[in-house]
């Protein structure tokens, strides 16, 4: 596979991710007898069946299953069916706002994060789920329901795509961008959803965990942390001026690099999962997953 751009996303390379996205271990809670009745354990307690059809009532049949509107229409005792659901859809959660436009050494968190968000894509896909997600940047985002078809996610890969190339590197009208996501998503997914928010979580507050919290009790939940190495060395608490450069342009920058950012993050979001990932910008993902055989979704 050839290099990937550093600061930017294009179609073509986020597709060359998927025939990788088979070698990945993403542990989940798996029914063990999932031949018989779906690949997955539910999160909200119920039946986990959705209806398929009606039949005539048989002796034994469970009476609380009886259809009364069809039994009083046809004048004989009908009782619905039901299937457990075979797939569960994915939402992904991706931020490309200013905060993300920065990496100071293979890559941007952003295209580290974009390229995340693919392999999640194809990974969902492999496996027969459907695949819908948000991405956002400073001033715009995309949604895009949960489907089975490919060119679900190749759309939701485009929008990242022109997110990404289009957002400058500034925090200018990113206040409460990631915490109004998450409140959308979380009135958009159907319960016992998988459900992955990608950021490096610079917006976290008490907004953002109080959604987090809720999501987390709802769906399965899985946070994944970008991080770039500055972040996790001792810088002082106080936006850093870097000068900047996307290949051809160069310009000064303030960046909240905060002391020990890294570890903050990680309390934080610790305080809602334990289902936590986090990447770096100084080496490719596919190094990152594929070396470490790090577990990307729960």
């Amino acid at each position: 596979m050839n290099a990937l751009h550093p600061t930017q996303l294009h179609l073509a390379d986020l597709c060359a991710l998927k025939p990788l996205a088979r070698h990945l271990v993403f542990p989940v809670q798996v029914n063990p007898q999932s031949h018989l009745s779906g690949h997955y354990l539910a999160k909200i307690k119920g039946q986990g069946m959705e209806f398929d059809d009606v039949r005539l009532y048989q002796a034994g049949d469970d009476v609380r299953n009886i259809d009364w509107r069809v039994t009083a229409r046809t004048g004989t005792a009908h009782t619905k069916q039901f299937r457990q659901e075979k797939e569960h859809p994915v939402w992904l959660c991706c931020d490309f706002t200013g905060a993300m436009q920065f990496g100071s050494q293979c890559q941007l968190k952003s295209v580290l994060a974009g390229h995340l968000l693919a392999l999640l894509c194809w990974h969902a896909k492999s496996r027969r789920d459907k695949v819908g997600g948000i991405v956002f940047s400073n001033a715009q985002s995309h949604l895009i329901a949960p489907e089975s078809s490919e060119s679900a996610i190749h759309t939701l890969l485009n929008h990242a795509c022109s997110l990404q190339n289009a957002q400058s590197p500034t925090l200018e009208g990113m206040a409460n961008t990631l915490k109004n996501k998450l409140s959308r998503l979380a009135s958009s997914a159907n319960p016992g959803s998988f459900i992955c928010v990608i950021s490096d979580w610079s917006q976290r507050n008490e907004g953002v965990l109080k959604l987090l919290h809720q999501l987390n009790a709802q769906h399965n939940l899985m946070l994944y942390h970008i991080v770039d190495p500055l972040e996790q060395s001792n810088n002082k608490a106080k936006p850093t001026n870097l000068m900047i450069t996307d290949g051809q342009h160069l310009q000064y920058q303030n960046f909240p690099l905060k002391k020990e950012h890294s570890q903050s993050v990680h309390a934080f979001l610790n305080q809602v999962t334990q289902n936590l990932v986090s990447f770096t910008t100084a080496q490719p993902l596919t190094e990152q997953v594929y070396v470490k055989r790090r577990p990307l979704y729960a």
